[in-house]
């Protein structure tokens, strides 16, 4: 993991669920999951597209890991994003970390980027 080793990880993670507008707590600890992932995404990024197909599977592969997309990208517009995320057929909750909180914590710079 990529956070800075002074850093601890906090107890949930907070943010708002970009497809229905809910704030969110995304707990770090589990007892039913082995792992966090998240993945780091744009809904500008080719880069960030081009991985789509691989992030379902591997979620469908893992699915004792609890995946989650975040967007953490200012620059881009919120209702395009959002409709761009809600037109994948992707099964996994998308943060959208407005102050890029999440993306400072991991030190996540690119995308896409996982943690």
């Amino acid at each position: 993991m990529n956070c800075h080793a002074s850093t601890s990880i906090p107890d949930p993670l907070t943010g708002i669920d970009l497809k229905t507008g809910l704030n969110l707590n995304v707990p770090t600890k589990f007892t039913d999951k082995k792992a966090l992932v998240l993945v780091f995404m744009s809904a500008k990024c080719p880069c960030s597209h081009s991985h789509i197909d691989e992030i379902a599977a591997l979620r469908n592969r893992h699915k004792d890991f609890q995946f989650y997309i975040v967007h953490s990208n200012v620059n881009e517009d919120l209702e395009s994003t959002k409709r761009y995320f809600s037109s994948l057929d992707l099964p996994i909750t998308v943060i959208q970390d407005t102050e890029a909180k999440i993306a400072d914590l991991f030190s996540a710079y690119k995308t896409p980027h996982a943690f």
